[in-house]
């Protein structure tokens, strides 16, 4: 076998096994359709709007990406959603969405990877926004929603900052 022969064989069983490496073969439930899956999981549909977490129409949570503890209104963790839109579009329901659900914006960033952060009462949330991979289209959503600090902020006399140079 020639050695040019031997290489193209090998460069055509990399791509076969790098497309195949990047469909999306993880387990994903739909969460208006599956809610018995997505209980079994932990937390479901109605968990999320009891939460005020309401998802963008027809997302899929990614459980094997997803790290979740608790259950009902009360959950925190890592959910991974997939959209069935672009992440401009989901950019947009966010911003639009979850303030009408009583989420308190803090803070966003809009780029090709996007970030939105919210508080309700002793909960916050952070929206990360990007492009889904070429095979799964859409976007990805990662929701990290976690405890609120109790804490009470510093006041700005007791603040200690960088020392400045005359």
């Amino acid at each position: 076998m020639k050695p040019n022969t031997l290489l193209l064989r090998c460069l055509a069983c990399l791509l076969a096994v790098s497309v195949v490496a990047c469909s999306s073969t993880g387990s994903s439930v739909d969460l208006g359709k599956d809610t018995n899956a997505a209980k079994s999981a932990g937390v479901s549909a109605s968990d999320l709007t009891s939460a005020g977490l309401i998802p963008p129409g027809g997302a899929k949570v990614d459980y094997d990406k997803s790290l979740i503890f608790g259950s009902g209104q009360n959950w925190i963790g890592r959910m991974v959603l997939q959209l069935n839109q672009a992440s401009s579009e989901a950019y947009n329901y966010f911003l639009q969405q979850y303030p009408r659900q009583g989420w308190m914006l803090v803070s966003a960033v809009r780029g090709k990877n996007s970030l939105l952060v919210f508080t309700k009462a002793d909960r916050s949330i952070t929206v990360e926004l990007s492009e889904a991979g070429f095979l799964e289209g859409g976007a990805r959503a990662v929701l990290t929603i976690s405890p609120r600090s109790t804490q009470p902020e510093p006041s700005a006399a007791g603040a200690q900052g960088a020392p400045r140079r005359p």
